[in-house]
């Protein structure tokens, strides 16, 4: 069973506009593993997050490590009813 690729990690990578490659070396990751993500076969585990989420890596993501990682439990319940 695939993971939900929604996730909003998976999201904010994706709006960069970025190549897999491109987010695999920012991240310090395969890029297989970055495909993972995307296709929703795995998520990033909590190195991968930290490192996603330094300043040096994606600084627009700084800001917003807090909801990327703890979504409003009710602004997903209305996504899934949605």
């Amino acid at each position: 069973m695939a993971i939900d690729r929604r996730t909003p990690l998976v999201e904010a990578l994706r709006a960069t506009g970025l190549s897999q490659s491109e987010l695999a070396r920012r991240i310090r990751v395969s890029q297989p593993t970055v495909q993972a993500w995307f296709a929703g076969d795995k998520l990033p585990d909590v190195d991968s997050t930290r490192k996603i989420i330094a300043p040096d890596a994606f600084p627009q993501f700084t800001p917003l490590a807090y909801d990327i990682l703890r979504p409003d439990p009710l602004k997903r319940a209305i996504k899934e009813v949605a």
